[in-house]
């Protein structure tokens, strides 16, 4: 009976460290080859610079769009001579949209 108790305990033991070395394995080839296979730093950089073209060129729209409008915006002000419908239009904030893109 004691030999049994020793048996089990042996076999404890040795599957306790067949699952540790089994773990230490799957880390060390994770070190050598990360799970993610398509870790790619190029291919993540042309997505960041595909990102800061889109947005560059969003901006570009935008502000032209923002010129337009103050270009418009000017011209009604020039033509009207009511100071509510002036302060009016001075509240449109075309200005800050303009900084806002710069930035």
């Amino acid at each position: 009976m004691a030999d049994e108790n020793s048996d089990a305990y042996l076999r404890r033991e040795l599957d306790g460290l067949l699952r540790y070395l089994n773990k230490v394995r799957d880390e060390i080839a994770a070190i050598k080859k990360p799970a993610d296979e398509t870790h790619n730093f190029q291919k993540m950089g042309d997505q960041l610079d595909a990102i800061v073209k889109a947005t560059e060129e969003a901006t570009n729209t935008i502000m032209e769009a923002v010129e337009k409008n103050d270009a418009i915006v000017q011209e009604i002000r020039n033509k009207i001579d009511d100071p509510d419908v002036i302060a009016k239009l001075d509240e449109i904030g075309l200005t800050q949209i303009t900084t806002l893109c710069v930035v």
